[in-house]
């Protein structure tokens, strides 16, 4: 199902798409199974669903702890009930991403009350390489110069573009 389209296979006893959130239309859907890996996109643009169990009514919630959003931009979150939609029973959190520019990031999701100044109860934690165009090489900030990546996604150009700027 994608968000603000009909679909004409939901049939009665399906929730509502009025009503319920729907997924969001993503490129690759990871799981908990993927923590760990590095997962390669093939250009900037691809969409990227994380699919976490969650349970929402004790507070708890996957939040973004660390991401270069220059490189991987978070664009969203849905949360999808459990089975029988039970008060209190634990769904699925699904947080979608979009690659804005070619390089290499770690995106890191802790599960935790924003509330709270504890440790979180769980880590996500997965590295992207995103491809396409030129890849700026890593920069050290002590040691080398500063380097600044531009991206731009407000229908200012065709497809994909973006700069580099290396000071």
């Amino acid at each position: 199902h994608f968000v603000g389209v009909t679909d004409p296979t939901v049939h009665p006893a399906d929730p509502d798409p009025d009503i319920d959130p729907q997924p969001l239309p993503a490129d690759v859907r990871l799981t908990e199974a993927d923590a760990g890996d590095t997962i390669d996109l093939r250009r900037p643009g691809v969409t990227v669903e994380i699919a976490l169990e969650s349970n929402t009514s004790t507070g708890y919630a996957w939040l973004v702890a660390d991401a270069d959003s220059t490189t991987l931009l978070h664009v969203g979150d849905v949360f999808e009930g459990g089975t029988g939609n039970l008060l209190g029973a634990p769904g699925i959190q699904r947080l979608f991403f979009e690659a804005q520019a070619p390089g290499r990031t770690t995106l890191r999701l802790v599960y935790a009350r924003i509330w709270e100044s504890v440790a979180p109860a769980d880590t996500f934690e997965v590295s992207f390489f995103v491809h396409g165009g030129i890849v700026p090489p890593s920069v050290d900030p002590v040691v080398d110069p500063l380097g600044i990546r531009l991206g731009s996604s407000f229908g200012e150009c065709r497809g994909y573009c973006w700069q580099a700027m290396i000071l």
